[in-house]
C-alpha cells in the first residue's frame, strides 16, 4: 500500500501547486465558482475539496471532478496575477489522473483476492497479457500473401512498429469517386481540359466544389485527430490498402508496449486499445450476442481482450479504446447496418469509451454513426516524404547487415517513384507500397515495373480478400458458382479485354472512362465463352463489376452511367499486355503492322507513352529495335524532341541493351542535334525553352544505363566538345545524369563553360550526393566565387536545400548572412535574405533584416530588406494577388470574358479552333494566333487541322488574309470597327500572318502545299517567305517538289537571312536527306556570307564527320576564315581525336578566347579524378591570389 499512499500524496501535491497559484480560494469560494460555471455533471462541493486537497481518497477521483477544480481555480485567481496555463493544461492532467488510477487499481487488487475471487487475475495483470498477445498477433508483417507465387527466396521478418509511417487524414471530404491520376490532378492546380473531355457524370463546377471542399479541410495527423478529447468517437474511412486495419494494430502494440506514450499519443497514456474484427464478429455464432460476450470470447480463447471483471471496470473508468475494424467486410447489408446500431449503442453504454470505427469508403451508410455523434475522417495517401520514410525503414529492416546494400536499393526506389509517375500514383498506398518494396529487392524499378503491376492486381483481384482477410463471397447460388470458378489468371484476363474495350471507347487510354454496360458486356461475353448460361453470366458480370468497384479496388463509379480504373497504372498496365497477347499469342499483327499500325500513330498521344513503353520492355530486342527506329524515323521528320525522348525512354526499358547498339548511336545523335541545333541562330545561340527535349523524361532514362551504354561515350564526348558552350541547363544535365559519382559532376560544376551548364551541375550535386563533403564544398565554391550570378544563385538555392537539417543549421545561417553581405550583386544577395526569412524566422533574423535594410550598398536590397522586416513583423498580412484559376482552360476565361462584353451569344462555340476562327472572322485575330505560337499541344493541332478539312471556307479565309493582313490594312479595319486599340495588345502584321501560315500547314493537301510553295517564292516579305518555307520543312519535307525548293532556296535565294533560315530548317527538319547533307556541304565551303557558312560548318563538323568533304572543310590544309570559324574547326579536330593536328593548330591561334574555349574541352575530357583535383588546385591558387591583394592592401599608404 506504500505505493498507492506516495501515488495519493504526490497528486495532491499537484493540486496544491494550482491551489496555490490561484491565490488559496476557499472551498467555498471554489464551490461557487464551479456552480456558476453550470458545468455538466456534478458540481464541485466544500467536502469535496477538502478531501481533494488532503488526499485521503479512498479511489481515485472521477475526471470531470477534477477538471471542474482545475477550471474553479482558474476562474477563481485574480486578474492580476492569472493561473499558468502550462499548470492546468489538459494533456498533463490526464497523464496524471491516469497514472493515479493505475496505482490504485493495481494496489487494492490483493485485497479483492483475500475476499474470495483468488482465481481472477489481477487488472494489471490481465493487461500484461493481452500486451504480450498483441506483440506476438500483431508485431509482425504477415508477406507471404503479398510475395509472389515464384519467389522461393527466405523473407526477412519485418516488423510491424520497424517501417510503420503514420498516414495523415482528412476531416469528412465530400463522397466523390474519381481516378487517383484526376484526383492528384486537381490537388496539385493543373490545367484539366474542357467539359466535354471529362467522364459522364463530372464537370467543371463539381470538380471546384470537390478542390474548395478540400483545401478547407487540411491534412492532419492521424495519432493526434484520435488522441483529442472531443474525439472521443471516431469513424475512419479509406481505400483497400490504405492501412486501417494495420494502423489499429499500431495503436493497440503502442499503447499496450507503453503505458505512458510520448509523442501525439500521450494523451492516451493510461488507456487500452482493444480491437474488435468485425468480420470474426459477423459469424452466425455471434450474431445474437453482445460486443462485451465477444471480447469476453476473445479472451479466453485467444487472449486477444481482457477478462469480463477488467472489461468492465476500465470501461467504467473509460480507459478502453475500442476499435471496430473492417465495418465493411460484413457483406450482408442488413446485419451491416445492424451491427452500426450496435455499435452506437455501445457508444452510448460506455459514454467515457473511446469508440474507433473503420471502414472501407464505397458502400459505407453514414447515417447511424453520424446520428450517433460520431466524427469521420478519411485516410489520405501517403505523400512523398511518407513514401520516402516507409522505404527507408524497409530496406533498412529488410538488409540489416548489408546497409551499403540498403542505401543502394533505397536510392533506386526513391528515383523510380521520383521519375514514374505510374510508379509514384501506385506508392501513395500502403498496401501497393508494400507490394513494390517487396518486388523491388529483387527486380528493378522502373525498369521491371510491369511484372510488378501484374501482381499487385493480382493481390487485390484474386487473393487479398481471400487469402490475408480470409473473407468469402456473400452471393449464393449459381451466380456465386460461376465467380468462384473464375481463378486470377481469368480474372486477369478478364480485365485484359475491359482494357481492349476501353482503348477503342469514346474516352480512349487518355480518357479512362467506360459506360457501365460496356463492362457488362465485355464480362458476359467472356463468362459465356466459358460455358456459363446467359441468364447466369449477365448475374454475374453485374455482380463481378460490383465486386470490382467495392472489394478489389480496381474501378470506380465516377456517376452518369460512367466508370474507370481507380489507378491509371493499371489501365496502363493491362492495355499494353493485351497489345502483347495479341501481338504474340494471337499473331494479329507483323512486327511491322504492329510499330507502323498501332504504336507509331499513338506515339503523339503522351497518355499512350507508358502504355507503349511497357510494351517496349516485353517485345523481343529486335521489335523494340523496329519501334526506335520508328520513332527516330519521326523524329527526323519533323516531330523532334518529344518522340526522341520517347526512343530513349524505349531504350532504357529494354534489358539487352547491347542488342540495340546502332539504335543507341542513331537516338544520341538525334538527342545532341536537338540540343545543338534547336538553340544556334545567326550566329548566336539563344534558349528556345525545354519543350523540343522533354529533360524530366530523358534525365532518368539517361541514369538508367550502365557505364558500358553504347550511348554514354557517344554523348559525353559530344557534350565535352560541343554541348557545354550551350546556354540551357539541358545538355549539363543529361551529362550529370550518365555518371554515378561526382567526380565528373564537379567538374561541370566548376569548369563547363556556359553558367548555365555550371548551374545544372552544382543543382546535380546538391540533390544526389548531399552526403557527400566533397560535393558540398564544391556547391559552397560555386556559392561564393563563380563569376555568374545565376551560379551563385543556383548553388545558394542548392545548399539550402541540401543542408537544412538541424545539425548544420547554424552553419548555414551564418553562411546566409555572409552571402547577403558580401556577394557582389544584389541578386544573391535578396535570395540570401529570402532563404534566411523561409529557414530561420526568428528576432535575430529581423534585427538583420533591419540592419541590411539601413546599410547595405544596393538599393534593390535595402528595399527588399524593408519588406522582409515587414512580412516578419506582420505574418498574416495580405496574401497577396488573386490568380485566375490555372485549371480553366484559357479559352473559356476567354468566351466568358466575350459574353460579358456582350460580343457572344450564350450559345457559342465550344472548341478551342472553333473559337478562334470566329473571333478571327470579326476581326480579332489574337485567339487564332496565341493557338498558332511554337510549342502548342498536339490536341490543338488535331483540332484546328479537323476543322480546316471540315470548313474549306475557313482555310480559304486564311490564304486570303496572308496576303491581306498588312500594316495599312489593320490601321484601316481598325479605324472601320470603332476600336479603342489601347484596351488590346498591339498585334503586328508579321505576326498574325505568320500564325496564318502556321495553321494552313495543319491542313494536308495539294491545295495547301501550291500555296506555301508560292508564299515562299513570291512574297514581298522575306521575313513571311521564311515563314512559309519552315512550315513546308515541318509539315511536307517528304514531297519531292517542295523538297526541291527548299533546297533551292538553301543555296540560290538572294537574300542572307532567308538562306540562313532555310540551312537551319533543312538541317532541323531535313538531316536524313543525303541532297540535304550535300547542300550543307556546299552552303559550308562557299556561301558569300559568314552566318550562313558558319552554321552549315557547325552541322558538319558535329554530327557528319564520315562526310566526303569533311577533311577539305576542318582538315590542316583548311581554309582559314574568322575567329569562330576556326574555333569550329579546332572544335571538329578535338571532337575527332586527332590531336597531333590540334596541339599544332593551337599553337598557331592568335586569339586568346578561341584557345580558353579549347582549355575548358581540354578540362572536361581528362579523367574525372584529375578534373577534380584541378578542382580544388584552382580554388587554392585563388585564394592565396585573394589573400596576396587583401595584403598589398593593407599595406598600401
Amino acid at each position: 500500500m506504500e505505493r498507492g499512499a506516495e501515488a495519493r500524496r504526490r497528486f495532491a501535491d499537484w493540486l496544491h501547486e494550482v491551489h496555490v497559484a490561484a491565490g488559496t480560494p476557499s472551498s467555498d469560494k471554489l464551490e461557487a465558482s464551479s456552480r456558476a460555471a453550470g458545468r455538466k455533471g456534478r458540481a464541485l462541493s466544500s467536502s469535496g475539496v477538502q478531501r481533494l486537497l488532503s488526499g485521503k481518497l479512498v479511489k481515485a477521483p472521477e475526471w470531470e471532478f477534477v477538471t471542474a477544480f482545475l477550471d474553479a481555480c482558474v476562474a477563481c485567481a485574480p486578474a492580476s496575477a492569472p493561473v499558468p496555463a502550462a499548470l492546468v493544461a489538459r494533456p498533463l492532467w490526464w497523464n496524471r489522473h491516469q497514472q493515479l488510477v493505475t496505482v490504485l487499481a493495481t494496489t487494492r487488487s490483493p485485497a479483492r483476492s483475500r475476499g474470495g475471487q483468488g482465481d481472477e487475475p489481477s487488472d494489471a495483470h490481465a493487461v500484461k497479457t493481452y500486451a504480450r498477445r498483441v506483440r506476438e498477433s500483431y508485431g509482425r508483417l504477415d508477406l507471404e500473401v503479398l510475395t509472389p507465387d515464384n519467389d522461393q527466396s527466405v523473407q526477412q521478418k519485418v516488423e510491424l512498429r520497424e517501417v510503420f509511417v503514420v498516414p495523415t487524414v482528412r476531416a469528412d471530404p465530400p463522397p466523390v469517386e474519381l481516378s487517383r491520376e484526376l484526383m492528384v490532378r486537381l490537388l496539385q492546380g493543373e490545367e484539366l481540359a474542357a467539359e466535354d473531355e471529362l467522364p459522364p457524370g463530372l464537370d467543371l463546377a463539381l470538380l471546384d466544389s470537390l478542390v474548395e471542399a478540400y483545401r478547407q479541410r487540411p491534412p492532419e495527423h492521424v495519432l493526434e485527430v484520435l488522441a483529442r478529447e472531443e474525439n472521443r468517437r471516431v469513424v475512419l474511412l479509406g481505400d483497400p490498402g490504405a492501412g486501417k486495419s494495420t494502423l489499429a494494430h499500431y495503436l493497440a502494440m503502442t499503447l499496450t508496449a507503453d503505458p505512458d506514450p510520448c509523442g501525439p499519443l500521450a494523451p492516451l497514456a493510461g488507456h487500452v486499445p482493444l480491437v474488435v474484427e468485425l468480420r470474426h464478429y459477423a459469424q452466425p455464432a455471434w450474431r445474437q450476442t453482445t460486443f462485451e460476450d465477444f471480447l469476453e470470447h476473445l479472451w479466453v480463447t485467444e487472449g486477444m481482450a481482457l477478462p469480463r471483471p477488467t472489461l468492465s471496470r476500465l470501461l467504467g473508468e473509460g480507459r478502453i479504446i475500442l476499435v471496430f475494424d473492417g465495418l465493411d467486410e460484413i457483406f450482408d447489408p442488413e446485419f451491416r447496418a445492424e451491427t452500426a446500431r450496435r455499435i452506437a449503442g455501445f457508444a452510448a453504454r460506455h459514454e467515457r469509451c473511446r469508440v474507433v470505427v473503420t471502414s472501407r469508403v464505397v458502400g459505407y451508410q453514414r447515417k447511424t454513426l453520424d446520428g450517433a455523434d460520431f466524427t469521420h475522417y478519411m485516410i489520405q495517401d501517403l505523400d512523398t516524404p511518407r513514401i520516402h520514410a516507409f522505404a527507408r525503414r524497409w530496406f533498412d529492416t529488410a538488409c540489416p547487415e548489408q546497409p551499403a546494400l540498403a542505401d543502394r536499393l533505397f536510392n533506386r526506389f526513391k528515383d523510380a517513384v521520383a521519375h514514374s509517375a505510374s510508379v509514384r500514383e501506385l506508392a501513395g498506398n500502403p498496401l501497393l507500397l508494400t507490394i513494390l518494396a517487396i518486388l523491388g529487392r529483387r527486380q528493378t524499378l522502373p525498369r521491371d515495373r510491369h511484372g510488378v503491376y501484374q501482381h499487385a492486381v493480382t493481390v487485390l483481384v484474386a487473393r487479398w480478400d481471400r487469402d490475408a482477410k480470409h473473407l468469402t463471397t456473400h452471393l449464393s447460388g449459381s451466380v456465386a458458382d460461376a465467380l468462384d470458378a473464375l481463378g486470377q489468371v481469368e480474372r486477369l484476363e478478364m480485365l485484359r479485354l475491359l482494357a481492349r474495350r476501353m482503348q477503342e471507347g469514346a474516352g480512349g487510354i487518355s480518357g479512362n472512362y467506360i459506360p457501365e454496360a460496356d463492362i457488362e458486356d465485355v464480362f458476359r461475353q467472356y463468362l459465356q465463352l466459358c460455358d456459363i448460361p446467359p441468364d447466369v453470366a449477365r448475374r454475374a458480370a453485374r455482380a463481378m463489376v460490383q465486386q470490382l468497384r467495392e472489394r478489389n479496388f480496381i474501378l470506380a463509379r465516377y456517376g452518369g452511367g460512367a466508370w474507370g480504373f481507380v489507378h491509371r497504372t493499371f489501365l496502363e498496365y493491362l492495355a499494353a499486355a493485351d497489345i502483347v497477347h495479341r501481338y504474340e499469342h494471337e499473331r494479329e499483327w507483323t512486327p511491322e503492322a504492329l510499330v507502323h499500325e498501332v504504336l507509331l500513330p499513338r506515339a503523339r498521344d503522351t497518355t499512350w507513352h507508358e502504355v507503349i513503353l511497357l510494351l517496349a520492355g516485353q517485345l523481343r530486342e529486335r521489335d523494340t529495335g523496329t519501334l526506335v527506329d520508328g520513332l527516330v524515323d519521326a523524329a527526323a521528320s519533323g516531330d523532334l524532341g518529344e518522340r526522341l525522348s520517347l526512343a530513349l525512354r524505349a531504350l532504357a526499358e529494354v534489358k539487352k541493351i547491347g542488342v540495340l547498339a546502332p539504335q543507341s548511336t542513331t537516338v544520341v545523335d538525334g538527342i545532341t542535334r536537338v540540343l545543338g541545333l534547336e538553340s544556334l541562330r545567326r550566329g548566336e545561340y539563344l534558349t528556345f525553352g525545354p519543350s523540343y527535349l522533354p529533360v524530366e523524361a530523358a534525365a532518368p532514362a539517361l541514369a538508367s544505363f550502365s557505364e558500358h551504354w553504347t550511348g554514354r561515350g557517344r554523348f559525353l564526348a559530344w557534350f565535352h566538345v560541343w554541348g557545354q558552350f550551350l546556354p540551357g541547363p539541358t545538355a549539363a544535365r543529361l551529362a550529370c545524369a550518365l555518371h554515378r559519382d561526382e567526380t565528373a559532376v564537379i567538374a561541370y560544376a566548376r569548369f563547363t563553360w556556359s553558367p548555365g551548364g555550371r548551374a545544372a551541375a552544382v543543382a546535380e550535386l546538391a540533390a544526389r550526393w548531399s552526403g557527400s563533403p566533397v560535393a558540398l564544398e564544391t556547391v559552397r565554391t560555386c556559392a561564393v566565387h563563380d563569376e555568374d550570378v545565376q551560379v551563385r544563385g543556383t548553388a545558394l538555392r542548392a545548399l539550402v536545400s541540401a543542408t537544412a537539417d538541424t545539425e548544420r543549421a547554424e552553419e548555414l545561417h551564418a553562411f546566409l548572412q555572409d552571402r547577403a553581405v558580401r556577394d557582389p550583386a544584389p541578386g544573391p544577395r535578396k535570395q540570401a535574405l529570402d532563404h534566411l526569412l523561409a529557414g530561420y524566422p526568428d528576432d535575430r533574423t529581423r534585427r538583420f533584416f533591419e540592419q541590411r535594410a539601413v546599410h547595405d550598398r544596393f538599393d534593390a536590397v535595402r528595399a527588399h530588406a524593408e519588406s522582409l522586416v515587414d512580412r516578419l513583423t506582420w505574418p498574416d498580412g495580405d496574401g497577396g494577388e488573386k490568380h485566375e484559376d490555372a485549371r480553366i482552360p484559357l479559352f473559356a476565361r476567354q468566351r466568358a470574358l466575350a459574353r460579358l462584353e456582350g460580343r457572344l451569344e450564350e450559345e457559342g462555340p465550344e472548341s478551342e479552333a472553333e473559337w478562334a476562327l470566329t473571333a478571327w472572322r470579326s476581326g480579332r485575330y489574337r485567339p487564332l494566333v496565341e493557338l498558332g505560337e511554337p510549342f502548342r499541344p498536339a490536341s490543338v493541332e488535331k483540332e484546328l487541322a479537323l476543322w480546316l478539312r471540315n470548313h474549306p471556307d475557313d482555310l480559304r479565309m486564311l490564304m486570303r488574309d496572308v496576303h491581306r493582313l498588312t500594316e495599312d490594312t489593320l490601321r484601316s479595319l481598325s479605324k472601320a470597327l470603332n476600336r479603342d486599340v489601347r484596351e488590346y495588345r498591339p498585334l503586328s502584321s508579321f505576326r498574325i500572318r505568320s500564325a496564318a501560315l502556321a495553321i494552313i500547314g495543319l491542313a494536308p493537301g495539294e491545295d495547301t502545299r501550291d500555296f506555301l510553295v508560292a508564299c515562299a517564292r513570291e512574297l514581298p516579305d522575306d521575313e513571311l517567305r521564311v515563314e512559309a518555307a519552315h512550315v513546308l520543312a515541318e509539315t511536307q519535307n517528304d514531297d519531292p517538289a517542295v523538297a526541291a525548293l527548299l533546297l533551292d532556296l538553301a543555296q540560290h535565294d538572294p537574300v542572307p537571312a532567308v538562306r540562313l533560315s532555310l540551312v537551319r530548317s533543312l538541317a532541323r527538319d531535313c538531316s536524313h536527306r543525303p541532297a540535304v547533307r550535300d547542300v550543307l556541304y556546299t552552303c559550308a565551303a562557299g556561301d558569300p556570307d559568314a552566318d550562313v557558312r558558319l552554321h552549315a560548318l557547325n552541322w558538319m563538323a558535329q554530327w557528319w564527320p564520315d562526310h566526303p568533304g569533311w577533311e577539305a572543310l576542318f582538315g590542316t590544309d583548311a581554309p582559314g576564315g574568322g575567329q569562330d570559324e576556326r574555333l569550329l574547326r579546332l572544335k571538329a579536330l578535338a571532337s575527332g581525336g586527332r590531336d597531333e593536328e590540334l596541339t599544332r593548330a593551337l599553337a598557331a591561334e592568335p586569339e586568346a578566347p578561341v584557345r580558353e574555349q579549347l582549355r575548358h574541352v581540354r578540362l572536361l575530357q581528362e579523367a574525372p579524378e584529375r578534373t577534380a583535383r584541378a578542382v580544388f588546385r584552382h580554388r587554392l591558387l585563388t585564394g592565396f591570389g585573394r589573400l596576396l591583394k587583401a595584403r598589398r592592401r593593407a599595406a598600401a599608404p
